[in-house]
């Protein structure tokens, strides 16, 4: 999302509040909430993905960028349907996790559960993960 577009968003949640949205180019591809933290061993990153397939993720390592993507897809059988009110994110999603460190890629474990995802990183080296806690 542009930066442009992020004051926009401020604004109009300012005006109408919280819970209102308006439909923008980019609502095409969304971006899920992500927890990241760094322990003494090792880097974890939680992101919520509920009602989405596990199967229709994918994550990649590119040097210190993690992508995390995929697609939500509308369970809506075929009746017409008339939405009330909309918030629920689909189609696809793309979310980039910059770390702190290289991560070991044969070392990446993963769990999903409830609608979390749960990506468990080593690094290349124990002084980087030192270095990212501070």
């Amino acid at each position: 999302m542009s930066n442009l577009e992020n004051e926009l968003q401020i604004i109009v949640k300012g005006l109408f509040g919280p819970g209102f949205s308006y439909v923008s180019f980019s609502d095409e591809v969304w971006r899920p909430f992500a927890d990241v933290y760094v322990t003494e061993k090792y880097m974890v990153v939680k992101i919520e993905l509920a009602g989405i397939d596990p199967k229709e993720v994918q994550v990649l390592l590119d040097g210190t960028d993690m992508v995390i993507q995929g697609v939500r897809k509308e369970q809506v059988k075929n009746e017409i349907i008339y939405y009330q009110q909309m918030e629920i994110n689909y189609n696809s999603f793309r979310r980039v996790i910059q770390l702190p460190f290289q991560a070991k890629t044969e070392n990446v474990k993963t769990k999903y559960e409830d609608g979390i995802l749960e990506i468990i990183l080593s690094p290349l080296s124990k002084q980087i993960t030192k270095q990212a806690r501070k």
